[in-house]
């Protein structure tokens, strides 16, 4: 598994003008459960991160869902006398990809422990399933992105990416 994030954060008004960016912000988040990083609203992003920050133990993905949840509701109420419509746009362009370590299926008791991945998204969430279709990369696209521009990058990275049985190092990773 690879998990990656650029370090570019950019700031809309409510008109979702572009205002300003910043290139130098880690998106990757170490918690006790493993590693996250999300692309979308800058609010409510931090309002999730904030939220980790301030837990020592994370024992669940349904803890990681209660926090996006409670996350969204609390930035639906932030906007309320504003548009509706902004609230939600930012809910819907907003998704998180995160690592957890289970068990192998079958070896419960036995405790053979698998690194997976999860994904936090308004469009479906895939936690708790035994995995993403296999040598496929998972990619929450930034808000501004077309669907086109989205379609393109998704085949370049199926393109690209080897599956991890193939290489030996991170370098021979990619093509």
């Amino acid at each position: 598994m690879f998990l990656a994030a650029d370090t570019r954060v950019s700031f809309y008004d409510t008109n979702r003008r572009l205002v300003g960016y910043n290139d130098d912000h880690e998106k990757i988040c170490n918690t006790s459960i493993g590693l996250i990083t999300g692309a979308g609203s800058v609010e409510l992003l931090r309002l999730v991160n904030n939220r980790l920050a301030h837990i020592r133990e994370i024992s669940s993905t349904d803890l990681l869902l209660d926090i996006v949840s409670e996350a969204r509701a609390r930035f639906r109420a932030r906007y309320s006398h504003m548009s509706r419509k902004y609230a939600e746009e930012a809910i819907e362009k907003t998704g998180w990809i995160f690592s957890y370590v289970t068990f192998a299926e079958g070896t419960f008791d036995t405790g053979t422990p698998v690194l997976r991945l999860g994904v936090i998204h308004p469009s479906g969430n895939i936690v708790g399933q035994r995995h993403l279709r296999d040598n496929c990369p998972y990619v929450i696209y930034p808000a501004e992105a077309r669907d086109e521009d989205a379609e393109a990058i998704g085949k370049a990275l199926g393109a690209q990416i080897k599956p991890s049985e193939q290489f030996k190092t991170i370098r021979e990773h990619t093509v």
